[in-house]
This record gives structure tokens, sequence and C-alpha cells, in this order.
């Protein structure tokens, strides 16, 4: 279901307020100088309920010389979209507009004939915004930091007992690795942001490294939530920053979710 967006236009002028940007558009060497102030100290944050199609508007639009001042960007990864897959390969999605319900050709098929079920539908956008984060004459580092739901690792569903459990898969992950050193000169960093509950996170530890998860930081935090006593609960977490180890063979569709039994009304 489309997300409706509601843009907070006093707040997006008050964050720049007390910038001086217009020396980004005054003298052709002082505008240069402060741009690569400007982009390069700053981190750019595309976070909660957005759509990708701005990002690659902004990006676009700052030109090429000044995305190579970029050091720091984060942004809200959400769940991708799903669709049915079919014996045959066929996607039958909820919405008969969406254009992009075909496997990625990057994503081998796993075994033939594919198996049924619900899988994840990647948004072309994503790759489109790792192009132009890549630079391939250009050794200035920069970081792309992907914030995860509360509670999602991609590749491993924590509570299993959950009712509304859906698998994020390994698929999304897996094609930004691709993307990143397809496109990139290694000077891309993509790393990904979540908090989980800490025992359930512990106990599926390993699990999560064989997935290709490298756990680069973990911090011990608490989450409160109301409970059946008035007073708030605090539950153990853990603040975690993953990267995704380097691909060492082609990347394969991952298996359709395992709760595909759910939600399989909504396509018939």
């Amino acid at each position: 279901m489309p997300r409706r967006l509601i843009w907070d236009r006093e707040a997006m002028s008050s964050s720049i307020q007390n910038l001086a940007i217009a020396l980004l558009k005054c003298h052709r060497t002082i505008a240069p100088e402060a741009a690569s102030v400007f982009y390069g100290k700053n981190m750019f944050s595309f976070i909660g309920a957005h759509e990708y199609l701005p990002i690659i508007t902004w990006l676009d639009q700052i030109s090429e010389q000044y995305r190579g001042y970029l050091t720091s960007l984060e942004m809200t990864m959400w769940r991708p979209s799903k669709a049915w897959q079919l014996p045959g390969g066929t996607r039958l999605t909820e919405d008969a507009l969406n254009g992009y319900s075909f496997r990625h050709p990057h994503l081998a098929a796993p075994s033939t004939p594919c198996p049924e079920g619900e899988v994840d539908i990647v948004n072309p956008a994503i790759e489109t915004i790792i192009q132009l984060l890549a630079r391939s004459n250009n050794d200035k580092k920069l970081t792309l930091y992907l914030n995860l739901a509360f509670d999602t690792i991609p590749g491993i569903e924590l509570i299993l007992e959950r009712e509304d459990a859906h698998l994020f898969s390994m698929d999304l992950p897996n094609l930004i690795e691709k993307w990143r050193t397809d496109y990139s000169s290694g000077t891309l960093e993509v790393l990904w942001r979540t908090e989980a509950y800490r025992e359930p996170f512990l106990q599926n530890r390993k699990s999560i490294e064989d997935l290709g998860w490298e756990i680069v930081e973990e911090k011990q935090a608490e989450r409160f939530r109301l409970a059946s006593s008035p007073e708030p609960t605090a539950f153990p977490t853990m603040r975690l920053l993953l990267k995704r180890t380097k691909l060492t063979a082609p990347p394969l569709a991952a298996d359709p979710d395992p709760y595909s039994w759910i939600t399989r009304r909504y396509y018939m």
C-alpha cells in the first residue's frame, strides 16, 4: 500500500536557516571551496516515510562535482514490496501499476522450476541511488547508512512466533553489495543500522554471521514499552551496525518467504 507523505516545509526551512548556503552560488572560486565544506562536513539524512525519487532528484541536481564532496549520507530502508512468485517464475503483485515485479537479472534463480511463494521486489530506484553515489574518479570515502526498522535484520526473523512475521530477504543487501563493487572503486561503504531485542539477537548471532553479515558494532541499550503494568517496561536490546561481507559468487535469488501462507489470499 502506498505511503502518504506529509512534508513539513517549515521544519525543512528551519533546518538550514543558519547555514550560509548562498556561498554555494557566489564566486566560481569560493563556491567550490564552500561546497566542499558544506557537503563534506555534514550528514545528509532521508529518514522516516519517504520515496526514493526525491533522493535521486537531489543527488542529480547537486551535480557530479558536488556529489564527490559527500562523505556521509543516511536513509531509511523500508522492507521491500512483495510479489507472489509462481512455479514458472511469473510474479503477481497486489498493485497492477507496479512496474518492477520482475526478478533482478543479477539474481540467479535458485532452482527450476522456481519455488512458489511470496518474494521481495527490489525497487530499481535504489540501484540508481548507488550509481549516483559511486565514484570511479574520486578517492574520497563516502559512507551510506541504511536504517532498518526495529528488530529487522535481512535474512532472518528473530522472533518466530510473531503473528506479523514477514521475512526481509537477503536479495536487497546482496544486490546493494553487487552494485557497490560494480559501480565504485571501493570508496563507497554501505553500513546497515538496526536495533533488536538482545536475547533473540544473541541466540541467532552465528546464523546472522553465516548469512554474510559482519557485525561492525554492537551496543547494549533498552527499549521501553507499555505492558500489563501502568509503568513502561524496559526491555534489553542491542543497537547494531552491520556490513554485508564481500560477495564471493554471483548472488542467488532468495527462496520465498516461509510465512507466505499468511498472505497468499491477497494475490489470488
